[in-house]
């Protein structure tokens, strides 16, 4: 088994993240501020813009085999369109080209059942136009996981995600409606340790957990 202390987790607060964590207790942490759980190898940074600096991002990256991506928010948490494409495209785009610049090697990154760049819904839009650049920077591995509502315990309520759910779940029976399934943070953080851990060379989209 790949030594876990050569991976990286980002975004380690959230609901993916966390679940994540607790099966790769080694992963060495990129935070805003000190995890609540005990992390040995814990970076933090208030501003992750400061990775475009050589220096910072050096210190992040150099020994990571592995970066896992949960990195994220909502339009509504961010509070305008402006900040939401910071953190969803502008922060990302500085992050993974310093990765690739200092040696990852292998990306397993969450997005969102039906990413497209050309979509005509915004959250959607900012997920594929990511992808699409994590894309081009030719990471020797690329693993992108497309799930749909994430269910779980969260520290904040989200009540369109309530509803999303129960409009949802009844009608996802259907072979080809089941990536929109809602889907257990649970189960997708655990395909995430299972897809880092083996060996995928190239460019590979996930739509199904368990």
């Amino acid at each position: 088994m790949k030594n876990r202390e050569n991976n990286l987790i980002i975004g380690a607060s959230g609901l993916c993240g966390q679940l994540l964590f607790r099966q790769l207790k080694d992963a060495r942490l990129l935070l805003r501020s000190s995890y609540k759980e005990y992390c040995k190898d814990q970076v933090i940074l208030e501003d992750f813009k400061e990775i475009g600096k050589d220096n910072i991002a050096e210190r992040i990256f150099v020994g990571i085999e592995t970066l896992f991506y949960c990195y994220g928010t909502t339009l509504k948490k961010a509070g305008s369109k402006e900040r939401f494409f910071e953190i969803e495209n502008e922060i990302p785009f500085i992050l993974f080209r310093q990765a690739k610049k200092f040696g990852v090697k292998k990306i397993v990154m969450i997005s969102s059942v039906g990413a497209n760049s050309k979509s005509r819904n915004y959250y959607l839009r900012t997920k594929g136009i990511l992808e699409n650049f994590v894309l081009a920077q030719s990471f020797e591995s690329l693993i992108i996981l497309r799930p749909s509502l994430l269910l779980g315990s969260r520290n904040e309520k989200r009540l369109m995600e309530r509803i999303s759910q129960f409009i949802l779940s009844p009608f996802c029976g259907a072979s080809f409606l089941k990536q929109y399934a809602p889907v257990q943070a649970k189960d997708v953080a655990s395909t995430m340790a299972k897809l880092g851990i083996e060996k995928r060379e190239g460019f590979h989209i996930v739509n199904y957990f368990h």
